[in-house]
């Protein structure tokens, strides 16, 4: 770097300390973190909280991607705040910010750029801070929340062994959502061989396993089958159609939530396996989202209810099932809200069947035997003059044959999810019915 180049760093540095002092108390990083201030906010309560802050006063914003890595790898504890100085003359400046966090939800592909040398962010993407600081305010109240996982931030990141991937993971992850939720075998398999009770411990290590690049901790499951097949999904090579779909839906996500945040309307996902494959996976590393689920499932029921509902109740159930937290009781208790209006509803048409029998597939997931019965009460209840609207859901659901339906049941019957172990009587009888009709598969297969 030349001299110009550090002496003008270095203006930039003080400009931005002076614009920053209001808000923090400032100080060097040590050790270096790649940045060029640690900000600290005094609280009454608690400790500091801290940012990491990285300024530039130059036509553009450009950082090296190992130090662009080492910030993404920290964000979950670290929020990470970029500040543009401008100055057209030496009397005048003017400043805009970024929040790292919110550049990698609306960007979702920064693994892409891993194997460049630098990256330049977008400066039309940077907020003006002028003397009505508000958003800048509110910024750094956000990213707090975020980090300290606040009841109030729908950015907040929880662990559950559900979902085994870290909001710095995503953008590795898209093109494997379908199969990065283990088998409940490799959760079982993990607490008994390695010894790991709680779902902390499980996620870490499940997350580390495929996450990580460590081939001797692999190894180490050779005397874990269950986990190593799910291990050995995972780190395959997932077809470039299925990685952009997915990417597609993260972004989708990120709008819903945005809207819902400006108490816009938002829209969900269809009736569709690709799409609510992806979300399934979306509210379980980001359970704020109960928010937004419970915001559609009451006004939806409020007017009259319609096929847009599933979604949101299929999403409801794998959070209740995943979080123990406040979020997964929240979700249990909205599974409960629906009940009395869709009890009543009339079953005439395969639309009004379709969003009735989701509903009760959804309790099922999500509760006890009781609920599971009454899913199977109500499907047989509405087998009748040859029509079996239960496996013409699953047609609809996957856009695909019987055979395929055949295909998913078993895989569901021999290695459930933790939210499917609750409805595995209803798929052993999907499967007797698919016999029936020809459709044969060997089991096991």
């Amino acid at each position: 770097m030349g001299t110009r180049s550090v002496a003008t760093g270095k203006i930039g540095e003080a400009l931005a300390r002076n614009l920053l002092l209001p808000y923090f108390t400032i100080a060097e990083p040590v050790p270096d973190q790649g940045v060029d201030f640690v900000a600290e906010v005094e609280e009454s309560q608690g400790d500091p909280f801290n940012f990491a802050v990285q300024v530039k006063l130059a036509q553009e914003f450009t950082v090296t991607t190992g130090t662009l890595f080492k910030w993404i790898d920290r964000i979950g504890i670290q929020p990470v705040v970029l500040v543009h100085v401008e100055r057209p003359h030496s009397e005048a400046q003017r400043y805009r910010f970024r929040v790292l966090h919110d550049w990698m939800m609306e960007n979702p592909e920064w693994e892409r750029l891993r194997h460049q040398k630098e990256f330049t962010f977008a400066l039309s993407e940077f907020k003006r801070i002028g003397t009505d600081d508000a958003h800048f305010r509110a910024a750094i109240t956000r990213e707090m929340d975020r980090v300290r996982g606040s009841s109030s931030s729908v950015w907040r990141a929880e662990r559950r062994p559900s979902a085994p991937v870290a909001v710095s993971d995503l953008s590795r992850a898209f093109g494997l959502l379908s199969v990065i939720e283990p088998p409940a075998g490799v959760l079982s398999e993990i607490a008994e061989i390695k010894s790991l009770a709680s779902e902390r411990e499980q996620w870490t290590y499940l997350r580390n396993l495929w996450a990580e690049d460590d081939e001797g901790r692999r190894l180490a499951l050779r005397d874990s089958p269950e986990t190593a097949g799910w291990v050995g999904r995972i780190l395959s090579t997932p077809p470039e159609v299925r990685r952009s779909l997915e990417v597609g839906e993260f972004l989708r996500f990120i709008r819903a939530m945005k809207l819902f945040d400006k108490g816009k309307q938002f829209r969900l996902p269809r009736y569709n396996w690709q799409e609510i494959s992806c979300w399934r996976v979306f509210v379980q590393v980001f359970p704020g989202t109960i928010d937004l689920l419970e915001s559609f499932i009451r006004r939806n029921i409020q007017q009259k209810p319609s096929g847009d509902l599933i979604a949101p109740l299929l999403l409801t159930s794998t959070l209740a099932k995943a979080s123990e937290g406040v979020a997964g009781e929240r979700a249990r208790k909205l599974l409960d809200f629906p009940r009395q209006a869709l009890d009543a509803m009339a079953v005439d048409t395969y639309p009004q069947y379709r969003i009735l029998s989701n509903f009760y597939a959804a309790r099922a997931e999500a509760g006890t035997q009781p609920d599971a019965d009454r899913q199977m009460e109500f499907t047989k209840r509405h087998l009748r003059d040859g029509r079996d609207w239960d496996l013409q859901l699953m047609r609809d659901y996957y856009e695909r044959d019987d055979a395929h339906s055949m295909a998913v049941v078993q895989q569901k019957l021999i290695k459930p999810k933790l939210r499917q172990l609750n409805t595995s009587d209803h798929e052993q009888w999907r499967y007797e019915r698919l016999k029936r009709r020809g459709i044969l598969i060997p089991f096991g297969a």
